[in-house]
């Protein structure tokens, strides 16, 4: 019986195991708050707000206020992104993208649509951002 084969063999397969093993699994969590306001008043919100945070201002009641998320990928190994929304404001939030490879710099549109029989009130949430790296992403992308 030829066993020597079996030492090449397993030394492929482990090679491969640890090439396509998560470099690195990490999540941020951005707060996320929309104030709804009586329809006689005015509503606003300004861009310049703290960089890890949404603040959709004072709206209304039966709008929809957007805002873009830019992701920039590191050194590593391309990433494979999950977002998740949570809170008050799940229901209310769209994004264009949930799950993509993260290899170049990338935006996603977060839309908040406030329903028509929303109360005033302040709504919090959180949108929150699940990468891992993985060295093995870049062979199935150059086999692609």
């Amino acid at each position: 019986m030829r066993w020597y084969w079996i030492i090449p063999v397993t030394l492929v397969f482990s090679i491969a195991i640890i090439w396509n093993t998560p470099a690195g699994k990490f999540s941020e969590t951005l707060p996320v708050v929309v104030t709804i306001a009586e329809p006689g008043q005015i509503g606003v919100y300004t861009t310049k707000e703290p960089q890890k945070m949404f603040n959709f201002g004072t709206t209304f009641p039966g709008t929809k206020v957007q805002k873009t998320m830019n992701l920039t990928p590191g050194n590593d190994p391309p990433a494979q992104i999950h977002i998740i929304v949570s809170g008050a404001i799940q229901n209310w939030t769209t994004l264009n993208k949930k799950d993509f490879v993260l290899d170049e710099p990338t935006q996603v549109e977060v839309l908040i649509s406030i329903p028509n029989d929303a109360e005033k009130g302040v709504y919090n949430g959180n949108i929150t951002i699940d990468y891992a790296s993985t060295y093995g992403m870049r062979v199935m992308q150059a086999l692609r």
